[in-house]
């Protein structure tokens, strides 16, 4: 998950630009065995909510929301908004491999510490216990979905030497070698890499350490 703030000159003639967030991206949910939540605004992080569990408002107005429990991987999903959800849904299993799955939880079902799975939502992804996208339905005030450019991409690393059906989609993406950028229905950018190329790109910045 690449999320964008540029910065130009140096000294006192610094200018950072920050993006708009738009109304898409609804927050990145996080599962951690526990948090100091001290530490957080010590970084500047805003509570916003923090009831059983915490929706967090960070630098540049990222909302983050993390549930205190046990996960195999921290990073849960990544919630957005769309217009149309069974259209988007078709759209990530055809063009990025996706498929349905349950909705994730770090802690037992029904725990008043987490919260439940937005109603008309789905949530698409990989396989279970790994990070995915929750595809969350419009609401009548929304008139539009504006994905904004606060998040820059969800990078999607494929093991290009894998031949199974469930990575078919992202090789021909990257079929004729290197990244590969596409957009779902409602601008939410995803940049498919094979792992051969990542695997260089992070040995070429270790060496360079």
């Amino acid at each position: 998950i690449t999320l964008l703030s540029e910065k130009s000159g140096t000294g006192d003639d610094e200018v950072t630009t920050q993006y708009e967030l738009g109304n898409g991206l609804q927050y990145l949910q996080l599962g951690l065995p526990d948090m100091r939540l001290s530490k957080a605004l010590q970084y500047g992080a805003r509570p916003l909510y923090s009831y059983g569990w915490l929706l967090l408002s960070l630098p540049y107005e990222v909302p983050v929301q993390v549930i205190i429990g046990d996960v195999r991987d921290p990073v849960m999903l990544t919630c957005v908004k769309v217009t149309d959800v069974t259209e988007s849904a078709a759209w990530y299993r055809s063009n990025l491999g996706m498929r349905d799955l349950p909705f994730p939880l770090a802690r037992p079902a029904g725990s008043q510490f987490e919260p439940p799975q937005p109603p008309g939502s789905l949530f698409l992804g990989y396989a279970n216990g790994t990070p995915g996208v929750l595809l969350l339905p419009k609401s009548k005030q929304d008139r539009t979905i504006e994905a904004g450019g606060l998040l820059r991409c969800t990078r999607i690393v494929v093991d290009d030497s894998d031949t199974g059906a469930t990575v078919a989609p992202l090789l021909g993406l990257v079929s004729q070698g290197g990244e590969r950028e596409v957009r779902d229905p409602d601008g939410y950018t995803y940049v498919v890499e094979p792992y051969s190329s990542y695997r260089k790109t992070v040995k070429d910045s270790v060496e360079l350490q």
